[in-house]
């Protein structure tokens, strides 16, 4: 008996050096502080015939490509004048745009709508996020204690609107999509994620970036960002709030990943009791919410499970749980917190009776993707070209699981991926493309 309690302990040991070492490799995903290597092409784009942007004839994006982002994070100016973030919490909401290029290379976003030659290339381009500008606060996030004459623009909500109308104007596209990240990283790591989804997604719509303050610098503040996550909900849910306002979109969708989904499900849930006396259908139309996904989420199961009780799934059209049993990330969370990681695929006896009835919700399992490996298993969604391929055409057509190629056997609760996946994929995405280019012609 003594003999297993020390195996145990050892192990848990393990496991928890592991999570610690793991966890400070999300600092190194950047080349520099401003910088990260571009994500592999989805397995989707592996092919000559597939190309997002082949029904547009031109791009008005050449040396650097302008991504929208909300943050929650404190900024302020230091003795020369410039302006820097710092890891501090803030109820604000500040609006603003950033430049994303492609450093010390030859190529500019223009070129990299060829696929062929980032898919190819044997050396990664680096991204990196230039010029900065900040239109000011979304006033109704305003408070009496916030940065005092900071920021402080009349006209920054009119500007970030027009911004938002201008991109869906241009693509046609009425949809809004909001990438939010996870624990241990700097402002820019979100805006740099959400430019290379955008840009795999041929610029429909308008891609915004939403960067809470987690703290970028130290490998043991993760309870810190936790509670930061959540903390930042009520920022995020009158960000959201303000975007439902305009007329022009018509869905917002969002996509978090691992810590960051707890800001999700929290300002979901805040909604959700906000629009408890309306039907679904009535708080889909006042929210505007589309597709949820949920990536390697790192937030408790059973906290999860009570949201699902409240009905968070009835102010938005699907959401989407991606989740591995091979993410050694969230085994390390687990074993600090004690329970279950609603990332990690588990038994069907553990999943919520709401969760398994509901069809707004689809569990899908990638412990089988290719490519799911890298630091600790737990960045597949940007770093699996079959994840990611499904991570976009989820986003982009709205298609439901078994249309965009995936399986489940009878008796299976999770959705997987079969061997052909691809193929199916890339035929769905295809045929999508040839409707877009008869319309034009019409």
């Amino acid at each position: 008996m003594r003999k297993h309690r020390e195996v145990n302990k050892k192990k848990v040991i393990r496991s928890l050096i592991a999570f610690l070492v793991l966890g400070a490799l999300v600092s190194l995903f950047s080349v520099k502080p401003n910088q990260i290597k571009k994500m592999r092409p989805p397995a989707i784009m592996d092919d000559d015939q597939y190309n997002p942007f082949r029904y547009r004839t031109e791009l008005s994006y050449g040396e650097s490509v302008p991504i929208l982002f909300a943050s929650n994070r404190a900024f302020n100016y230091d003795r020369k004048g410039q302006l820097r973030y710092t890891n501090n919490r803030q109820s604000e909401v500040l609006l603003g745009e950033a430049q994303i290029s492609i450093a010390g290379e030859d190529q500019n976003w223009h070129d990299m709508t060829t696929i062929e030659a980032g898919r190819r290339s044997l050396k990664k381009p680096i991204l990196q996020v230039d010029d900065m500008d900040i239109f000011g606060k979304l006033e109704r996030s305003r408070t009496e204690n916030g940065a005092s004459g900071l920021f402080d623009s009349p006209d920054a909500e009119e500007v970030f609107t027009r911004r938002v109308l201008e991109q869906l104007r241009s693509s046609g596209d009425r949809d809004v999509y909001i990438f939010i990240h996870g624990y241990k990283v700097n402002f820019e790591n979100p805006l740099l994620i959400a430019v290379q989804l955008w840009h795999y997604m041929g610029y429909n719509g308008s891609f915004i970036a939403y960067s809470w303050p987690s703290t970028s610098h130290r490998n043991l503040a993760y309870m810190k960002d936790l509670d930061t996550a959540a903390m930042s909900a009520r920022s995020f849910r009158l960000f959201l709030d303000f975007l439902a306002e305009q007329e022009e979109v018509e869905n917002i969708h969002i996509i978090g990943y691992s810590a960051g989904t707890r800001l999700v499900t929290q300002t979901l849930y805040q909604k959700a009791l906000q629009l408890g006396h309306l039907t679904s259908d009535e708080a889909r139309k006042q929210t505007k919410l589309g597709t949820v996904i949920l990536a390697g989420s790192d937030m408790d199961a059973g906290i999860f499970t009570s949201y699902i009780m409240d009905n968070i799934t009835g102010i938005l059209e699907k959401m989407t749980l991606y989740s591995s049993s091979k993410d050694i990330i969230l085994l390390g969370a687990r074993i600090l917190h004690f329970t279950p990681r609603l990332g990690q695929t588990v038994k069907l006896k553990r999943i919520p009776e709401e969760g398994l009835s509901s069809e707004r919700i689809e569990w899908i399992d990638v412990s089988d993707a290719p490519s799911i490996y890298s630091r600790g298993a737990h960045f597949y969604f940007l770093e699996s070209p079959w994840v990611s391929s499904d991570v976009l055409i989820n986003l982009w057509l709205g298609s439901g699981p078994e249309e965009r190629g995936l399986v489940k056997e009878e008796g299976e609760f999770y959705w997987r991926f079969p061997s052909d996946y691809i193929e199916t994929g890339r035929s769905r995405v295809d045929s999508y493309l040839e409707e877009v280019l008869s319309a034009e012609v019409r």
